[in-house]
């Protein structure tokens, strides 16, 4: 995909639920592909049924971003179809410390890496050898404002999203001279499965479906930074400016618990 010329086939990881299901609504009309990948079949059936309703054509595969062989051989069959020009690597868990001063397990931190950062890496692997040949393509990250407001509440979490900002960010450099774009996307609170476990203040959440407006939106425009809600992105950049115990301090008012 050339720069300025709209996405035709697009393909989401974690897209039976939350915001990749709603992108995946947002991409569906007659004349574009997608394809669409994510552990629950199920639901990623019923996502694929209303993408079809909208006149979109839907390819799906059941599977775990964890596992880089078989991310990278779905989507060599589905750019084998017709060639991928925007890929999403959606796919994300959220978990943190629980209530009763209840720590992060290594087991659950091991999840976090293993699905945020290192799906999301495999993800982009496995796509960009063919894009760089073709010299053209699109690749955007799911990652959060907590990347550039660490949650003291989710550590690990927060930590795999500041590690997609710096992968995208040396990525965008490095896929420069081959023409291939990438957006790191850092939403804020988005009404989902994420925030049904957030036990504490949530202010500035945002629809599913709204977030995903405006992500196609800055998508389509091939936007390197894609920060939702803005007011929330610039109370987070006019945060980093204060002493971090002045900071902390600020931030009293917005802990939270993870439900288990």
């Amino acid at each position: 995909m050339k720069r300025g010329a709209a996405a035709t086939h697009i393909a989401i990881t974690g897209a039976s639920s939350g915001i990749g299901a709603a992108l995946a609504l947002e991409f569906a009309k007659p004349g574009n592909s997608l394809s669409l990948y994510a552990r629950r079949r199920a639901r990623l059936d019923d996502v694929a049924h209303a993408a079809r309703t909208s006149g979109a054509e839907v390819r799906c595969q059941e599977g775990d971003v964890q596992d880089a062989g078989h991310v990278k051989a779905w989507f060599c069959e589905v750019d084998d179809c017709k060639p991928v020009d925007l890929i999403i690597a959606n796919a994300g868990i959220f978990d943190g410390h629980g209530g009763g001063s209840r720590l992060e397990t290594p087991e659950e931190s091991q999840r976090l890496v293993a699905t945020n950062l290192l799906g999301s890496i495999y993800t982009a692997q496995a796509a960009m050898p063919r894009m760089m040949a073709r010299r053209c393509g699109h690749i955007a990250f799911m990652s959060s404002l907590a990347a550039r407001l660490p949650a003291a509440d989710a550590p690990t979490y927060s930590a795999t999203k500041a590690g997609l900002v710096a992968y995208a960010e040396g990525l965008r450099e490095y896929l420069l001279d081959y023409g291939v774009c990438v957006s790191t996307i850092l939403p804020g609170h988005i009404q989902t499965a994420q925030t049904a476990i957030h036990d504490g203040p949530v202010p500035m959440i945002l629809s599913a479906q709204e977030a995903a407006r405006r992500v196609h939106r800055d998508l389509l425009r091939h936007r390197a930074i894609i920060a939702l809600p803005r007011t929330a992105a610039l109370l987070v950049a006019a945060s980093r400016l204060l002493p971090w115990r002045l900071r902390a301090r600020a931030n009293a008012g917005s802990r939270f618990t993870v439900r288990k």
